[in-house]
């Protein structure tokens, strides 16, 4: 009899590591892989698809000279520090739409969705103009050539008008993801990309052999080009949802009462709390930019092709970070915290996997890649000379991006932005500035300067996420949820029991009863398309006292 209770004993206490294998029916680190990887590919190859529609604009115009090279980077550049408004806005959803259906507050998770349209659509009318007319003079006044300028401006007027229909595209795939519907985002992803290649090539060159009057529009045919394939990347993405009626599930018709304060105080905070590492990153990652530009038009140049191969490898690797916080919200919301933190362990391996593949590829392939951009040698030369450097500080982001998205995962982007600021305002800025400047290192400074950020975030990240009380984020996310779902039920006038986990709360305290299994009426109805599966929730939980810390403070 005590040889029973020693042998229960040692299997409750499943250390992370150790469970990788299991036979006595326990969800093992194998499985929270293939899942996240199930997830992770079509997330990444719809991100992909994406990013290369910039990329295909900047290999076409990179063609037509330098100056609309430098142009067209600093533009979409200036475009990336405007849009992280609006990604604050779409990116919170894959946090709060992942623990309101892990948490089954099905029409929570719509909810939020619409508050976002709504958000967003009002947002636009005050940045698309923006854009589109202080580029130019925002670029002037850091001391940019006069033709860059120049060119610039054209390129900018059209290529503004992307904002609202990129960001809702974000927003629409943070809405389907959370509910396991990933893949019709991919298939408009790669069906636009082929569209907006095709573009490129009519708008900018024309179809003269073909007999007509069209010769092409030269070099404002690129972002005219990004205009329509992001308009119909929404188009396309909202008639499926439509046909396929993979929304009726979350979605609510439209009522004031979406509203309601407690929707819109949460979806706030979690916006405010994502746009501080957000502008923290990209706001440095703009300046930082207009530094090159200060060197000259092939540093400028140089600078624009690293970023974009900088930016497909991100592509690659946003698909894991997805999965990772998408997974960690939905165990925290289901209430098992044991196996939010397995999805941690899985995401870290995954990660570091990812970064020893493609540096190794980059590094090899770095001249040839470069080719894709420019045929200036000069530039083909800068590129090749920063090639170590660069996958250096591209290994210490990806790994430290992965903990930061535990602490949004846990409905903590305060803490994430935090770290954002300091690394990015506090050390990459002037380091960037004094290792470019005063000791006339040039765009080799500015790199070294990203090192010395992504080293010290990720040290700093790593310190937080140790502090993390499981128990108490699972609670705080469930309890959230269930205060949302009295609302939605409010909103619907709906007296049934609704399924989501029951959260009784005391004074100071927090005392949950276990969500019972997911069952078969939980898939999303994606027509066709495969579903991911749930976890069941482990048979004994891990029991810890919790630790007192920083994040926990706030638990009330």
């Amino acid at each position: 009899m005590e040889d029973t209770d020693v042998r229960n004993k040692e299997k409750r206490k499943v250390s992370l590591v150790s469970s990788f294998r299991s036979n006595d029916g326990v969800v093992t680190c194998w499985d929270e892989m293939k899942v996240q990887l199930n997830f992770a590919w079509p997330v990444s190859l719809t991100t992909l698809c994406r990013i290369f529609v910039f990329t295909t604009d900047a290999a076409f115009v990179g063609h037509i000279g330098t100056d609309e090279l430098a142009a067209a980077n600093l533009c979409g550049t200036i475009f990336d520090a405007v849009a992280t408004f609006g990604f604050s806005f779409s990116m919170s959803l894959t946090t709060l739409c992942s623990q309101a259906y892990g948490a089954r507050s099905y029409k929570l998770v719509g909810a939020y969705y619409q508050i976002a349209l709504v958000a967003i659509t009002a947002l636009s009318c005050v940045m698309i103009p923006v854009l589109m007319f202080l580029t130019g003079p925002i670029l002037r006044s850091v001391g940019i050539t006069d033709a860059v300028v120049h060119r610039a401006n054209e390129f900018s007027l059209i290529y503004a008008g992307r904002f609202w229909p990129v960001i809702v595209f974000q927003a629409s795939r943070a809405y389907l993801n959370s509910q396991k519907v990933i893949r019709p985002a991919l298939y408009v992803s790669v069906s636009c990309t082929a569209l907006n290649v095709a573009l490129n090539y009519v708008l900018i060159y024309g179809i003269p052999s073909l007999g007509t009057a069209f010769y092409g529009m030269g070099f404002r045919g690129a972002p005219l080009a990004s205009l329509v394939t992001s308009t119909m990347q929404v188009l396309l993405l909202w008639l499926y949802m439509y046909a396929s009626g993979c929304h009726k599930k979350t979605w609510q018709p439209w009522n004031r009462q979406i509203f309601k304060k407690k929707h819109l105080k949460r979806y706030l905070l979690m916006a405010w709390g994502t746009f501080g590492g957000l502008a923290a990153d990209s706001w440095v990652l703009t300046a930082v930019s207009l530094l090159a530009g200060m060197l000259g038009a092939v540093p400028v140049a140089t600078q624009g092709i690293l970023y974009n191969v900088w930016g497909l490898c991100w592509g690659i690797y946003f698909g894991l970070a997805t999965a990772a916080q998408t997974r960690v919200s939905q165990h925290l919301g289901a209430g098992t915290p044991l196996y939010a933190r397995r999805a941690v362990l899985v995401a870290l391996l995954l990660t570091l996997a990812l970064c020893i593949v493609l540096s190794s590829l980059y590094v090899f392939l770095c001249r040839l890649i470069s080719q894709l951009y420019t045929t200036d040698p000069n530039v083909l030369n800068l590129v090749h000379s920063l090639r170590w450097l660069m996958v250096t500080c591209f290994t210490l982001a990806l790994l430290s991006q992965t903990i930061l998205l535990v602490l949004d995962a846990c409905a903590r982007p305060s803490i994430s932005a935090m770290i954002a600021f300091l690394s990015s305002i506090c050390v990459q800025l002037p380091v960037s500035y004094v290792m470019a400047f005063h000791y006339d290192l040039h765009l080799k400074g500015l790199w070294w300067g990203a090192f010395a950020s992504e080293a010290m975030r990720l040290v700093a990240a790593a310190i937080f996420v140790t502090m993390i009380d499981w128990d108490a984020e699972s609670q705080r996310a469930r309890l959230a949820s269930e205060e949302s779902v009295l609302l939605v039920r409010e909103v619907n006038n709906d007296d049934t029991p609704d399924t989501a986990p029951q959260v009784t709360v005391q004074r100071k305290s927090l005392v949950t009863v276990q969500s019972p299994h997911s069952s078969a009426d939980d898939v999303s109805p994606s027509g066709p398309l495969p579903s991911l599966p749930e976890f069941p929730p482990p048979a004994e939980q891990e029991k810890h006292t919790p630790k007192p810390c920083f994040i926990t403070l706030h638990n009330s």
